[in-house]
């Protein structure tokens, strides 16, 4: 009980800390949060394949050990992170949605994925293999 209490204690004191800095000396520290869905043995590859995005381009998907990866033609891969069946997020917000048994795949903010692109922030681009 003694042990919850400060646990609940210390929490509390780091929270009011936090919110209590100046608003000047904050600093941005990005924590990777833990994959919320784990994939099962084997269920990645349905969708580890080169599909053709509407736009022309290609994206290609890969899995090394337990890491799950996309790649634009062109690009840097990107982690991709577990979010339920079929669906995935990358760190910086591009959510990533197979269907169709993995035949179709949905990308929403796709402009997240491309170190470059000037398209609007929200973008969906479909992709059939």
């Amino acid at each position: 009980m003694k042990t919850a209490f400060f646990a609940i204690a210390l929490s509390a004191a780091v929270m009011t800390s936090a919110f209590a800095a100046p608003a000047g000396d904050q600093e941005t520290v990005q924590i990777k949060a833990p994959s919320a869905y784990q994939l099962g043995n084997n269920e990645f590859d349905e969708y580890a394949y080169t599909y053709v995005l509407e736009n022309g381009k290609r994206i290609k998907f890969t899995q090394r050990v337990a890491h799950y990866y996309a790649q634009l033609e062109g690009e840097k891969k990107t982690e991709l992170l577990p979010q339920s069946e079929g669906v995935f997020m990358t760190a910086n917000g591009a959510r990533i949605q197979f269907r169709d048994d993995g035949d179709t795949v949905a990308i929403r903010n796709y402009e997240k994925l491309a170190a470059n692109s000037k398209l609007p922030e929200g973008t969906i681009v479909l992709a059939k293999r």
